[in-house]
């Protein structure tokens, strides 16, 4: 029979989707599968950062978890 006692124990699978770059994590003996998205640059492989969130007036005032302001 063959011989598995080379085979690798975690399995890497970069590829893409559209202009995006994925790694998806395909065999771990800790981790279950995941896939994350990441870009190159010339410090090497980094996380995509989130686009930062910004809030207005509104937001803050129609939001569910804030008491709704009285007026004076």
């Amino acid at each position: 029979g063959e011989s598995w006692g080379h085979a690798a124990t975690v399995r890497l699978i970069f590829h893409w989707d559209n202009s995006q770059r994925l790694a998806t994590l395909y065999k771990s003996p800790s981790q279950k599968e995941s896939t994350i998205p990441y870009h190159i640059t010339s410090h090497g492989f980094r996380d995509v950062q989130p686009p930062a969130v910004t809030q207005n007036a509104e937001d803050t005032e129609m939001n569910p978890r804030k008491r709704p302001r009285r007026e004076k």
